[in-house]
């Protein structure tokens, strides 16, 4: 349960909760008999239910003088991923709270994560600024139908238009030439049922590299975020109104899912139901009428044949007087 304690000290994200916990295990775990018992009951506690764990974490950050011992026994890149999770003012708790306790060093450490995490901050929205600007250029690079080249298994190449049915079903089996092959693949199995307009969507909204991280070989800060440069140089074809996750966004699957459902529903031709109604009514209903009381007009000595051109109000009518008629 993300509740206003855990968002105070914590980003939101399962993955980054579960990261921090594991990260501070571990630490517990490098101790080994010189862990405390309250540090060990962390440990049951991490493992404990979401909501446990995550009251669990929020203690951590309040009592990090009291725990500094756990944070000196993780390396760097474990610390790293314990403050991947945090919020800067969970951050900021820490290191106030680690100085309060005289661990001067310690809390360096976590100083230092922060101008890392800083630059990185602005490195972003750099990157955002840019991808904005050349959003507007994004349907100016190669147009949906492009031809793509996809390697088969057994080595041969067969060449298919990018985003159409039989490209799908030829990633499936093959790797396409170039890179971002795992990404489509991913997206493939993933998604298999939705249509090619959301898969062509997503394929250029996540970043390229996100099933590593999906699968969880890689670091957030590691991702290679997709701009229209990069999808050019990926073979990948951008859709109309095509959208970009940024590092900016927390949950890069969860925001192209959005973006994508909302550009693949405006691609779906709306139907007029009054015109529709209108024009084949008539015809419909009189094809149903003649199916069910066909036989009852021949008996009567009637045409059927000009039941399929009464109009919808006529032959509402005729279906009245039929049921009152077979209900006497």
């Amino acid at each position: 349960m993300y509740t206003m304690s855990v968002a105070t000290f914590f980003k939101a994200g399962a993955r980054g909760l579960r990261a921090a916990g594991d990260a501070f295990t571990s630490g517990v775990r490098a101790l080994g008999g010189q862990a405390t018992s309250a540090q060990k009951n962390f440990v049951e506690l991490l493992r404990s239910s979401e909501a446990v764990r995550n009251a669990a974490l929020v203690t951590i950050v309040n009592q990090a003088g009291q725990v500094v011992a756990v944070f000196k026994k993780m390396p760097d890149g474990t610390l790293k991923k314990f403050d991947d999770a945090l919020t800067p003012a969970g951050r900021q708790k820490i290191i106030d709270g680690l100085k309060a306790a005289g661990e001067f060093d310690e809390a360096k450490r976590f100083e230092d994560l922060s101008d890392a995490a800083k630059r990185i901050e602005d490195a972003a929205k750099r990157s955002e600024d840019a991808a904005k600007r050349s959003e507007d250029a994004a349907t100016n690079l190669a147009k949906q139908g492009d031809t793509v080249q996809i390697r088969m298994p057994d080595g041969t190449v067969q060449s298919a238009k990018y985003g159409s049915k039989q490209f799908w079903s030829l990633v499936q089996t093959g790797v396409m030439v170039g890179a971002g092959a795992g990404l489509l693949m991913w997206i493939d199995k993933k998604f298999e049922k939705e249509k090619e307009d959301y898969k062509n969507c997503m394929s250029g909204c996540l970043p390229h590299n996100w099933d590593e991280y999906d699968y969880g070989d890689l670091q957030k800060s590691d991702l290679q975020y997709s701009t229209p440069e990069t999808l050019e140089q990926y073979q990948i074809t951008p859709i109309e109104g095509q959208p970009y996750c940024r590092a900016t966004i927390e949950d890069c699957e969860g925001y192209c899912d959005e973006r994508c459902e909302e550009e693949s529903e405006a691609r779906i031709p709306i139907l007029d139901p009054m015109r529709d109604l209108t024009e084949r009514g008539a015809e419909g209903l009189g094809d149903i009428f003649k199916a069910l009381f066909g036989g009852l007009f021949e008996g009567m000595g009637l045409d059927t044949s000009m039941v399929g051109y009464a109009s919808s109000a006529s032959s509402c009518m005729m279906f009245m007087v039929m049921m009152i008629m077979l209900l006497k």
